[in-house]
């Protein structure tokens, strides 16, 4: 690694910061996947079902973000966690048509009046972004909502519902905590 860095200071101009940036973007890369892999491997025998949980719950965290935790194994627990019970507790509990678009609505406005919710480690988005990515993030739980009504309910789309119910839980939990840190 000293190498690396005294290749790219010598030969590319990089200064420590750069160097030191690219150390947090390797370290963070390489810590997601394992992560992913690591919940793959328990996840094995319910690959389909955690590959569309996974999609699902980074593309909410990806536009309204919710609870950060910044230690390797705490956040590895509680994505543990939060997988489960989507994939493997709450699907058992197959709600009507009704109360699922009920709950996807509630659901709805809760992410509009609460996200996005971001680690502080990112920068603030402009309020044209936090628009943008409240208003998709609303759009995808409405046209969700809309499949849930019009299709025979199965188990992925089981999944997912509860993947969006977890994801307002947690981060109705992130909002509460941030405006506490900003109080």
């Amino acid at each position: 690694m000293k190498y690396f860095q005294s290749y790219l200071k010598r030969n590319c101009q990089f200064d420590s910061y750069q160097i030191a940036q690219l150390n947090y973007f390797f370290s963070t890369v390489f810590s997601e996947i394992s992560k992913i892999f690591i919940l793959a491997l328990l996840f094995r025998k319910h690959l389909t079902a955690y590959v569309f949980a996974l999609s699902v719950m980074l593309f909410l965290r990806c536009t309204t973000g919710g609870l950060h935790f910044y230690h390797y194994w705490s956040c590895l627990a509680v994505s543990m966690l939060y997988l489960f019970l989507g994939i493997r507790v709450l699907p058992n509990l197959c709600l009507g048509k009704i109360p699922q678009a009920i709950l996807l609505f509630l659901c709805l406005t809760g992410c509009y009046a609460i996200g996005p919710v971001l680690s502080g480690y990112r920068p603030a988005p402009t309020a044209e972004q936090y628009r943008k990515l409240r208003n998709i993030t609303c759009l995808t739980i409405l046209l969700y909502a809309f499949f849930v009504i019009l299709l025979p309910c199965g188990m992925l789309s089981n999944i997912g519902f509860w993947m969006i119910v977890l994801h307002t839980l947690q981060l109705y939990a992130a909002g509460k905590i941030q405006k506490r840190k900003g109080e």
